[in-house]
């Protein structure tokens, strides 16, 4: 029984909610390396984000991934345990990493930008919007799903499946959801694109190189789950005057049924 004790009211306008997309499946893996034999041992070792594991399922290979960086610390025996907030079971994602790049036209235009593709994972979205082509610093957009609160000031993107299954990607109008792209900045979009369940069941995880001139030694906690398809137009018809409903609050219990649907669809039908 899950019991709610907490209200927490969001206030955003009523733009619409994107669909539930494809979504990663993820595995939880312990993972090491071992410098007991070696006379001089690092302070610490770091495992950059992105880092790469494969495996096999039905003779078809998938790439499984980190999404943070992680660190490590000789326990004691010289064994290096890699974690993030102190815990060492750490999930890998599976998909391959891609960008789409566009340039911004006038604010009055509202234009809008398609990514084209139809196996992205929404959760892995990020926005950044540099002031020129040739520019090295950027401003990162959050997405309207994940935001809690909006001003003026505020830098929110909004994504929308289109009827042919390819996402549309939209900014304010310059007058609601805050700050928007100005003419000729360049925008970069960078996601996942995922197999979805296929990529559910993987036990074994072999990583693709090296770290530190050490191999990773892996070791699997939990198989790979959690991949799905995107959401059907059954689910989306039954769900989404929910979603609109709760406009993204969490106050009344209707409101958690339709918010943890949403996020957690992928694993649950019913709240």
């Amino acid at each position: 029984m899950l019991v709610l004790t907490t209200h927490v009211t969001l206030s955003l306008p009523r733009y619409p909610f994107a669909a539930r997309s494809r979504t990663a499946s993820f595995a939880v893996l312990r993972m090491y390396l071992d410098y007991s034999s070696d006379a001089t041992k690092p302070a610490s070792v770091t495992m950059p984000k992105g880092t790469s594991f494969t495996t096999s399922i039905d003779n078809k290979t998938y790439t499984f991934k980190t999404r943070d960086v992680l660190t490590a610390q000789d326990d004691g025996n010289g064994l290096y345990y890699f974690s993030i907030n102190g815990n060492t079971n750490v999930s890998v994602f599976e998909g391959t990493s891609k960008t789409k790049t566009f340039i911004a036209g006038p604010v009055s235009e509202n234009d809008s930008y398609v990514i084209p593709e139809t196996r992205l994972d929404l959760d892995t979205i990020e926005v950044r919007v540099y002031d020129s082509p040739t520019s090295s610093s950027y401003d990162v957009y959050t997405n309207l799903n994940v935001t809690t609160s909006i001003n003026a000031l505020s830098k929110i993107f909004v994504m929308k499946e289109t009827p042919n299954g390819f996402y549309e990607l939209t900014f304010s109008n310059g007058t609601r959801l805050g700050l928007s792209p100005e003419s000729g900045n360049k925008i970069e979009v960078i996601y996942d694109v995922v197999s979805g369940p296929t990529a559910n069941g993987a036990r074994t995880f072999t990583p693709t190189g090296n770290l530190e001139g050490k191999e990773i030694n892996v070791t699997t906690t939990t198989i790979s789950s959690g991949g799905s398809q995107k959401e059907t137009i059954e689910s989306i018809r039954k769900n989404a005057p929910y979603q609109y409903a709760s406009q993204n609050r969490a106050v009344t219990s209707g409101d958690y049924s339709s918010l943890i649907l949403r996020e957690y669809g992928n694993v649950i039908t019913d709240v």
